[in-house]
C-alpha cells in the first residue's frame, strides 16, 4: 500500500480533541486499496451527519479492508469511547496495523500506549521511543515534544538538554505550540533538564488525552492545585507557569 502523506491530510476534531484524518488527494493503489479508499471516503462524507454507531460501522469497514487512517481513527474511537465502549486493548490492535504501515500518528499514539502501559502492552520505554522516534521523522510534532521531554527529564539516560533542545525545535517547526512552553521552561531550569512535577504534568496530560480514567482525575488535580505542585509550596503549579510563559508570549 502506498504509505499515506501526513502532509496531505487535514484534522476534523471530535467533541473531545479526538483527531481523526482527512485527504485531500489520493495517491495510485491497487484493487484491494482502491476498495478501502472509497469506503474511507465515503466514511469521511458521511461523518457530520452520521450517528455514533453508523460513524463507528463506516470507519470499522475502511479499517477492515485495510485503510491505515481508518484503523488510525477506530483505534481512537476505542480510545475515548467515542461511538463505541472505551477498549484500549483493541485501541491498541487497530494502532498497531495502522503503524505497520508507518503512518505516523498511529506509530505515536502506540508510542504512547507502550509508555503508559496501556492495552495489555507492558511498560517498553524502548520501544516507545523506537515509535516516537519513526513519527517524528515523518514531522509528527507531538511525537517530537514527547522526545524532547524524555531526554529532557533524562528518563531511562543521563539527561541530554542539546538532544531535547533539538527535538524542541524540529516540535516548533512542525508547528506544536506546547513546544515554546516547554522550550521556556527548560531555558529557565538551573540544570536545564525538566523538573519532576513537570515531568508529571506532561504525562499525565498525555494520558488524560488518552481517556484513562485515573489520569482525567489527577490531571484536574493538578490544575486545581494552586499553592504550589508536590507539596513544594516555592514552586508555581504547571497551570500557572504555562499560562505565564503563554502571557509572555502575547506581549
Amino acid at each position: 500500500m502506498t504509505k499515506p502523506r501526513t502532509s496531505l491530510l487535514k484534522i476534523l476534531l471530535l467533541s473531545i480533541s479526538i483527531t481523526f484524518f482527512i485527504p485531500t488527494a489520493i495517491a495510485k493503489q491497487s484493487k484491494k486499496d482502491q476498495s478501502g479508499e472509497e469506503a474511507y471516503q465515503t466514511a469521511v462524507r458521511t461523518h457530520k451527519w452520521a450517528n455514533d454507531k453508523e460513524r463507528f460501522n463506516l470507519y470499522a469497514k475502511a479499517a477492515q479492508l485495510d485503510h491505515p487512517i481508518a484503523q488510525f481513527n477506530l483505534g481512537m474511537m476505542y480510545t475515548n469511547g467515542k461511538s463505541v465502549t472505551i477498549d484500549h486493548q483493541q485501541a491498541v490492535y487497530w494502532y498497531e496495523k495502522s503503524a505497520a504501515q508507518e503512518f505516523s500518528t498511529a506509530q505515536y499514539r502506540l508510542g504512547e500506549m507502550y509508555y503508559l502501559a496501556k492495552g495489555g502492552l507492558p511498560r517498553n520505554l524502548n520501544k516507545a521511543i523506537a515509535l516516537f522516534t519513526l513519527a517524528a521523522a515523518q514531522n509528527e510534532a507531538g511525537a517530537q515534544l514527547n522526545l524532547a521531554m524524555i531526554y529532557g527529564s533524562g528518563e531511562g539516560y543521563s539527561g541530554d538538554s542539546k538532544l531535547a533542545f533539538s527535538w524542541l525545535q524540529r516540535a516548533m517547526s512542525d508547528g506544536h505550540e506546547e513546544a515554546f512552553v516547554y522550550q521556556k521552561l527548560l531555558i529557565q531550569s538551573n540544570n536545564k533538564l525538566y523538573s519532576e512535577d513537570q515531568k508529571l504534568f506532561y504525562w499525565t496530560k498525555k494520558a488524560s488525552e488518552l481517556g484513562i480514567p485515573e489520569a482525567k482525575v489527577k490531571l484536574a488535580t493538578l490544575f486545581a492545585a494552586g499553592n504550589g505542585v508536590g507539596g513544594d509550596q516555592s514552586i508555581p503549579p504547571l497551570k500557572i507557569q504555562l499560562e505565564a510563559l503563554q502571557k509572555a508570549d502575547d506581549l
